[in-house]
């Protein structure tokens, strides 16, 4: 059985744009919402660049904005505007770690801010974001294997158990 969850938000305000859950025996709770399955099996998710962008411009981390977030290459590519005393713009890259099989952090490669690195900065206001997504919010039991881009998604693969 395939079971297909659009515009799942995760407790900290992250939106993850599809779920497909795949697995024998899958249950679905709506309230409070919760997956049961009675044999393991599969999940892709399904995170949209622009609701990565708008969920750091909610946040505005350290008194960043206006978010931009391209998705390829298995990094992101972040625009963004730091205001100081006038805006100053940011250009970052990153990419994307799997730690444990249960997070997935945001990793900083470069920044330049003005033609200046400034990675310190950014660094530290990532930080406080990390890890951006925690298997421990997810309404079952999963494990983190992979985390790719691919048409501007971030697409997580992993594996579900039945809940303990």
């Amino acid at each position: 059985m395939t079971a297909t969850l659009k515009g799942f938000v995760l407790p900290m305000g992250l939106t993850i744009d599809t779920v497909n859950v795949s697995g024998s025996g899958i249950h679905l709770e709506s309230d409070p919402f919760e997956v049961r399955l009675s044999q393991p099996g599969n999940f892709e998710a399904r995170l949209k660049a622009s609701d990565i962008a708008g969920f750091l411009n909610e946040k505005a981390p350290g008194g960043l904005k206006n978010f931009k977030i391209e998705a390829r290459d298995d990094k992101l590519y972040v625009d963004m505007v730091k205001t100081v005393l006038l805006d100053v713009p940011v250009k970052a890259v990153c990419k994307l770690r799997i730690e444990a099989r249960r997070q997935v952090f945001i990793d900083l490669e470069s920044v330049e801010v003005s033609g200046v690195g400034a990675k310190n900065l950014v660094q530290s206001q990532l930080d406080k974001l990390n890890p951006v997504v925690d298997a421990a919010d997810f309404p079952v039991d999963a494990a983190l294997l992979s985390v790719t881009t691919a048409s501007n998604e971030v697409v997580l693969q992993g594996t579900i158990s039945p809940k303990r």
